[in-house]
């Protein structure tokens, strides 16, 4: 997907922290037209400085992207994975 059409995220620099890879940080909502850009629906919390807010699940029926806060570390060692998997 073309990443100009998601918005950066916004959070409430007051909100709480959410509870990683459990509670959303945020949804992106999406229409069926593909041409239409994504828009950022804030949750009541936020990740904390060690977290990052990414993709978690797919809701058709919503028609949201749901977003949840994962470790930066965790991430990391995720992508050192899947690149290392690619590797012949």
């Amino acid at each position: 997907m073309n990443p100009e059409l998601f918005p950066p995220p916004d959070f409430a620099p007051d909100a709480p922290e959410c509870t990683p890879e459990r509670e959303p940080c945020g949804w992106y909502s999406f229409s069926l037209n593909e041409r239409s850009p994504f828009r950022w629906q804030k949750s009541w919390c936020r990740c904390s400085d060690k977290h990052l807010c990414v993709y978690d699940a797919t809701n058709m029926k919503m028609k949201v992207y749901k977003q949840v806060c994962k470790s930066k570390e965790k991430l990391c060692r995720e992508e050192n994975n899947d690149s290392r998997d690619m590797s012949y």
